[in-house]
């Protein structure tokens, strides 16, 4: 069975057979009619440690690091942007200059604090995550950037405070110069963007009034800059903090609400984009290497997403669909000759059978702009589905939908289907948005689970053209995906299968393990080259408490004689505590003669004696060898759980290893048995 990527039209994502008992809860190308030079872009970045930049810069090409940067990459970094330019200014405390230049040069390494003696590459910040992420995005714009980095234990209440504290007097004195260092040179920009990296400090020592504090700065900064403001306003982007601190999720909930005061306020969610701090030999303070990279580029996305809404596309005509369930943003390409991109946000609602409705923000709109979804039984296959629905709405007002017969797409000709499409405007010449609602009938819905997936589509963008063209669509546009499951909307988090398997965070992969083939592609697996007794390797990106994770896995071969020889899926926290849910796959020493399945707990890594049998037996030992595989299956939603083999449940268990709500990683074990796994998945309930 061929493993299906990101094809929706092929029934989408991974294909789970659950019965037996209840999941737990939980081109045309259009310019303006009057094109002006654009601006340039000003940048304002501001913050604690992590915005100064304590990561060293050769961990990114560590060679220990199987996800370290290629060698290009890495020249690419230690060269610089031309097109991104910085200005900076580091202090080690208010009163001690650190690092600084004095005049605008390059966005490269190095632009950090000072580094230890003999590490000549230096540490940098966001900046080189940002300067990639414009350089690749906008090649013919320039980007200005202007960086105050106060580093030490510096809160929001006193240092950084409009009223009196020492590290805002000296940041606003810094980006003032440097603002009149732009306008002495001529050059015609404005303040896009205020990133904000802060909050470290203030996790430990005055977490309750940080969410006033903060509305009192960002309201401070953009008044101070409002001459240079572009016409809708200056977007503040706020990062969150690392977990590593006390009350971080106080203070990272305090920017969540700042997020929801004011349209023109983002925030990056660095816990949820997994970045990390223990796993570069520096520190736990900081961000490593390459989640510092990580987070210029998020930082960047959420500039570029504020760049997007210049439409006011909340008054566009037509009725609002009532008692939507709003489940997230969904963000993709719209690419026509200026280069802009746009932003959507979808809503679906379940009433009568299935309402999507999107508003689009687009500066400038494409005749060929649009949206698309589809609807199909839920299932890993390699043709569409029979019953799948597809519909294709174009900005200007057009609608195709299809209906799958024989596996391949058929014009519908029910009729059926409600679809309605509007244009608003931005400014004069320039379409700036669309809105666009699709209502599907229950009579037409797909029996059963169903797979939802939902994307912006222009034919100019490029990503992902050849799975999409393979499997019978001409949309090349990269999707999101949901879908229905037992009533409810959940959402695939990782449909695009590459680079899955590694460390856990501080929990290390085994060296057996080969990724060669983790790579991205419908066929993508892994496997084991040798034997360690305990072989783990994780989901890198799974530590959650709430998840759905499985894996089709199967034997190899017996290591040193094991006779008591158990393969399977594991649950693991940081502080290694967890579950191992297992094929047993005794025997002899040589083969494998086991049909039954079991789980066991373990505490700081050594298993405790509580080996369970379930009631639960494969129909023989070659289920899961010559090529045969099982699925297997953890569904976790807090402290319940449940387990599945091959779509059935076999288990529902609470808080079986003790772990409460505590995250942990999903992984692969086993011991001396040689095994493979495919098909693996991970998604996570979003409502």
């Amino acid at each position: 069975m061929k493993r299906l990527i990101a094809a929706a039209v092929a029934a989408l994502v991974a294909v789970l057979f659950l019965v037996g008992c209840a999941a737990p809860s939980g081109e045309i190308n259009a310019v303006p009619a009057v094109q002006e030079e654009k601006p340039a872009r000003v940048v304002l970045l501001a913050g604690g440690d992590n915005c100064a930049g304590y990561s060293y810069s050769y961990h990114l090409a560590d060679p220990r690091r199987k996800d370290r940067v290629s060698d290009e990459k890495y020249a690419e970094y230690s060269e610089g942007y031309n097109n991104v330019q910085i200005l900076y200014r580091n202090m080690l405390k208010p009163t001690l200059q650190n690092t600084e230049n004095a005049a605008f040069e390059p966005v490269r390494l190095g632009q950090g604090v000072a580094s230890a003696e003999g590490y000549t590459a230096g540490c940098f910040g966001p900046e080189i995550g940002i300067a990639e992420y414009f350089s690749q995005r906008y090649p013919n714009e320039t980007t200005y950037l202007i960086k105050f980095g106060g580093a030490g234990n510096y809160g929001i209440a006193r240092e950084w405070n409009p009223d009196g504290g020492r590290y805002y007097a000296q940041m606003m004195s810094f980006f003032t110069d440097a603002i009149g260092m732009l306008e002495e040179s001529g050059i015609t920009f404005e303040i896009s963007a205020f990133c904000f990296v802060q909050g470290e400090s203030d996790a430990r020592y005055d977490y309750a009034g940080y969410g006033t504090y903060l509305s009192e700065f960002s309201q401070s900064v953009r008044e101070a800059f409002s001459d240079h403001a572009p016409e809708n306003g200056i977007a503040f982007i706020d990062a969150g903090i690392s977990k590593y601190y006390v009350n971080y999720d106080k203070i990272n909930q305090a920017k969540v609400l700042h997020k929801e005061q004011d349209g023109r306020n983002y925030w990056v969610d660095s816990v949820s984009a997994g970045l990390t701090n223990d796993l570069d030999s520096t520190d736990r303070k900081h961000w490593d290497a390459l989640s510092e990279l990580r987070l210029g580029h998020l930082l960047a996305e959420q500039i570029r997403i504020s760049l997007s809404y210049r439409a006011d596309c909340a008054v566009l005509e037509g009725d609002v669909s009532e008692n939507l369930q709003m489940t997230g943003n969904g963000y993709g390409l719209s690419v026509c000759a200026d280069g802009g991109y746009a932003v959507s946000e979808w809503s679906f609602g379940q009433s009568g059978g299935l309402t999507a409705q999107v508003v689009v923000q687009d500066e400038y709109v494409c005749s060929q702009d649009g949206i698309e979804l589809i609807v199909a039984p839920y299932g890993r296959n390699d043709v569409v589905q029979d019953k799948s629905l597809r519909v294709v709405l174009r900005a200007g007002g057009s609608a195709e939908t299809f209906i799958a017969d024989g596996g391949v797409w058929k014009t519908d000709v029910t009729g059926t289907i409600g679809t309605a499409v509007s244009l608003c405007k931005a400014g004069e010449g320039a379409a700036g948005g669309y809105k666009a609602e699709i209502r599907i009938p229950a009579s037409q819905m797909p029996e059963g689970e169903t797979a939802i997936a939902f994307a912006l589509t222009n034919q100019n963008v490029h990503s992902h053209t050849r799975w999409y063209k393979e499997l019978g669509t001409e949309s090349d546009a990269p999707y999101s995906y949901m879908r229905l499951r037992d009533g409810k909307l959940v959402q695939s988090d990782y449909s695009q299968y590459g680079r899955f398997w590694g460390d856990g965070g501080m929990l290390k992969a085994k060296t057996v393990w080969s990724l060669e083939h983790d790579d991205g592609t419908q066929n993508a697996y892994i496997y084991m080259t040798s034997n360690e007794s305990d072989n783990d390797i994780y989901m890198y990106r799974s530590s959650a408490n709430r998840l759905y994770a499985e894996a089709e896995i199967g034997a190899l071969a017996v290591y040193n004689g094991e006779m008591w020889g158990k393969f399977g899926l594991k649950l693991t926290s940081r502080e290694g505590n967890g579950l191992f849910f297992y094929v047993d796959a005794f025997g002899n020493g040589a083969q494998m003669s086991g049909v039954g399945l079991g789980y066991v707990t373990f505490t700081n890594g050594e298993y405790n004696n509580d080996w369970t049998v379930l009631d639960y037996t494969l129909a023989s030992p070659e289920a899961y060898q010559g090529g045969n595989t099982v699925n297997l299956a953890i569904d976790r939603a807090g402290d319940e759980y449940a387990l599945y083999c091959n779509g059935e449940c076999v288990a529902l268990l609470n808080d079986p290893c003790g772990i409460g709500l505590t995250e942990a990683y999903v992984g692969l074990a086993s011991f001396n048995i040689g095994m493979y796994a495919r098909n693996y998945e991970l998604i996570s309930p979003i409502v």
